[in-house]
C-alpha cells in the first residue's frame, strides 16, 4: 500500500476495507494527496467521520466521496434475459 500511495501515476485511491481501517487508511491517502473513494459507512462515528474529512482538508487532496457498493448488475445477470429490467443513470 505504502509504495502505490508513493506512486505518483496513482491520482485516486478506493477504499473497500472494513470500517475499522478507513480512518488510517484515509489519513495516508490524504496526506500523499490521492483523491479518495471509500466504501460506506465512511466510520463508526460522527467524530471518527470529522477527523476522516479534516485530515483530507489539511492534505493537497482535493476530494473525498464515500460510495455505496451496488452488487446489482450481478444479481440481475442472474435472471433470464426476458425479465431483466433496463437500468439507466441519470
Amino acid at each position: 500500500a505504502e509504495a502505490l500511495l508513493a506512486d505518483p501515476e496513482v491520482e485516486a485511491v478506493y477504499i473497500a476495507s472494513p470500517v475499522h481501517c478507513h480512518g488510517d487508511q484515509i489519513a495516508k491517502a490524504a496526506q500523499a494527496g490521492k483523491h479518495i473513494y471509500v466504501e460506506k459507512p465512511l466510520s463508526h462515528t460522527v467524530a471518527e467521520g470529522r477527523a476522516m474529512v479534516d485530515a483530507a482538508k489539511r492534505s493537497s487532496a482535493s476530494r473525498i466521496t464515500a460510495v455505496i457498493p451496488y452488487y446489482g448488475f450481478a444479481r440481475q445477470d442472474r435472471r433470464p434475459r426476458a425479465s431483466r429490467v433496463p437500468m439507466t443513470v441519470r
